[in-house]
């Protein structure tokens, strides 16, 4: 879902990252992460949390999809599986906000 939504809405200004949250005691990519990403082409960046980063702590489950509208703020948390019906909505209704000055 978040690869086609990638596809279709990056042109229109949606940025899709990628948090992995594997765990890992040095800077390397986890062999995980890697097979991950190339087995399902993931196109759009996967970013590693440093080992013991904050960022671990506040995650309540996962998945969790968090959604940044275009002033940085978080607009939405979704804690769990979503529906792409839900998610394509939320994220169309941020994509049509003005773009802040």
């Amino acid at each position: 879902m978040l690869v086609r939504l990638n596809r279709e809405l990056s042109s229109k200004g949606l940025a899709i990252v990628g948090v992995a949250m594997d765990e890992r005691t040095s800077g390397e990519v986890p062999q995980e992460v890697s097979h991950f990403i190339d087995a399902l082409r993931v196109p759009y960046p996967i970013a590693l949390p440093a080992p013991l980063s904050q960022l671990s702590y506040g995650m309540e489950g996962l998945p969790t999809t968090i959604l940044i509208d275009r002033r940085g703020r978080v607009a939405r948390t979704y804690i769990g599986e979503i529906r792409e019906t839900i998610l394509r909505a939320d994220v169309m209704a941020l994509l049509n906000e003005p773009v802040p000055e």
